[in-house]
């Protein structure tokens, strides 16, 4: 089983180009905690704004999972 708690939410407008400069994209950051004493911190990525690149349902941008002490990067889109 798994426990889902939201560490951070947050908007911002990450382009500048003349034509993208308004898109919004909003982030998150969720802990996810494993029964067998295990977590990841993964930050997610979404935009409905046609002009972003960002997806319209949440990706996954990074990923870390902590595990015996030690936190490896496991993943994300960038």
């Amino acid at each position: 089983m798994t426990d889902s708690r939201l560490l951070a939410e947050w908007t911002d407008r990450p382009y500048v180009s003349v034509r993208r400069r308004n898109a919004v994209v909003e982030h998150r950051i969720r802990l996810l905690a494993y029964d067998h004493g295990g977590v990841d911190v993964v930050h997610e990525v979404r935009s409905d704004d046609d002009r972003a690149t960002e997806p319209a349902e949440w990706t996954r941008r990074e990923a870390h999972e902590v595990r015996g002490g030690r936190v490896t990067k496991v993943g994300g889109s960038r």
